[in-house]
């Protein structure tokens, strides 16, 4: 941790205890609450709030003290409460979850194409892309990333290539690279009819984008069904999984039933395959998978490499409110809004928009895709713990690359991954060293000694 520049070259190269990295990041935030100006004169530098926020994060981390390492305290709790307040003073939650993110709608062929409201009040700081995507290049030397700009629009699972109508590589539902798969715990963590992040999370409805004369469904009654789809039509729908279908009537004519589109279960979600009785054979001819998880989707994104324009949010008050809450349950005193459970309500109920005050209910048990049994992810004094805080951040911060560090803070890396992503488990491809982040090949790759 070199603290004065290094002006010739060296070998040395020393390790420094974790605690005194924390000691020092805290003292540069500090320094820098100190000289920061409330309001940016350029939008997207940083400011006093950026600083603040960052110290509640550092200082709810330290106070966990992971393995005894970080020189950490419960008087760290304090602090970590007392910066998230004043966060949040002065940066509110955005009345509508959706309005931190891209607008568009489930249907390309009705798709908004104004203004992208990303310069929301509750957004502290974020990455700053440039309207122009031709000019939106991040080193024009380096010709792997030539585009540049916000990629999260594609990282995510789910595709529309797929859907009967397609017009293939188009911008109308861009493309998925699949490098980061929901797990299905994660669609059942949230109350489909209550909560406003489901809807806007996750692609539930997919559209023809073009008209298709005499489609084969490839029906388990009638193989040699053919039926007529129109452009807008809906071709297939991922049922919410507390609301199975399980009569004919509401199911797709690929099964028998009486729909003109997949209608998928989320049992049956997964791999491309619709799983019938347990079986993975493909018997559809219409589309299975999964709900895209479409949070950053950004319409009018020419195909392949190009990237989105859209600022990504790296902190916002939210996540403030729930840095604050944690505080609260680990012993932290004075919170200016009270005890732990108002500030996780204050993000609910905004999640909950005109249902504010309902009671959602989430699955018992989220990593049981056939359990359609629930439990309330309200906040009560009596029921609030480090458990409900990390299903609440997993519900509002999903995406927002946050979670490693949530689930190494806390110490429940191993036991949440075994638990609730099936591959991982299935593999067993998760323990303690994953606590620590390798270096990358590639940096690697670049060092010379």
């Amino acid at each position: 941790m070199p603290l004065t520049e290094i002006v010739s070259p060296t070998k040395e190269a020393n390790r420094v205890p974790a605690a005194e990295i924390y000691k020092q990041i805290i003292t540069d935030l500090l320094d820098a609450e100190a000289k920061l100006p409330v309001t940016a004169t350029n939008y997207g530098r940083i400011t006093k709030g950026a600083a603040q926020f960052l110290l509640a994060r550092v200082y709810l981390t330290r106070g966990w003290n992971f393995k005894n390492s970080l020189g950490g305290s419960p008087a760290d709790f304090d602090l970590a409460l007392q910066y998230a307040d004043k966060v949040i003073d002065v940066y509110p939650l955005a009345t509508n979850y959706n309005l931190l993110f891209p607008t568009r709608s489930e249907n390309p062929l009705k798709q908004y194409t104004g203004a992208q409201n990303d310069k929301n009040p509750e957004i502290i700081f974020a990455v700053q892309y440039n309207a122009d995507v031709l000019t939106n290049k991040t080193d024009p030397a380096f010709t792997v990333d030539a585009a540049g700009g916000n990629n999260l629009h594609s990282v995510f699972n789910g595709s529309g290539e797929g859907f009967p109508g397609s017009k293939g590589r188009t911008s109308d539902y861009n493309r998925s690279l699949g490098f980061h798969n929901t797990t299905p715990a994660m669609y059942r963590l949230y109350d489909p009819e209550n909560d406003s992040r489901y809807d806007h999370n996750f692609l539930e409805v997919g559209y023809a984008m073009q008209a298709v004369a005499g489609f084969r469904p490839l029906p388990v009654v009638n193989p040699a069904l053919r039926i007529d789809i129109k452009a807008g039509d809906t071709v297939v729908y991922y049922r919410p999984w507390n609301n199975p279908a399980t009569t004919l009537e509401e199911r797709g004519v690929d099964l028998g039933g009486k729909k003109k589109y997949s209608v998928v279960n989320p049992e049956e979600w997964g791999g491309g395959y619709g799983f019938i009785n347990g079986s993975t054979v493909n018997v559809s001819g219409f589309p299975s998978g999964e709900p895209h998880m479409w949070k950053f989707w950004q319409p009018g994104i020419a195909y392949g490499d190009a990237f989105g324009t859209f600022n990504e949010a790296v902190f916002r008050s939210a996540e403030a409110y729930l840095i604050a809450a944690e505080a609260i349950v680990k012993g932290a005193k004075g919170g200016k809004l009270g005890r732990a459970e108002v500030y996780y309500n204050r993000v609910l109920d905004r999640a909950l928009g005109a249902k504010k005050g309902n009671d959602p209910k989430c699955a018992l048990v989220p990593e049981n895709v056939k359990s359609l049994e629930t439990v309330s992810y309200r906040a009560t004094a009596a029921n609030i713990t480090i458990d409900l805080i990390l299903d609440e951040r997993a519900r509002e911060l999903m995406g927002e690359y946050s979670r490693w560090f949530d689930l190494k803070r806390t110490g429940k890396l191993v036991e949440r991954v075994k638990k609730y992503n099936p591959w991982a488990a299935k593999s067993g491809a998760i323990n303690d060293i994953h606590y620590l982040r390798p270096i990358p090949q590639a940096e690697m790759k670049g060092w010379h000694f």
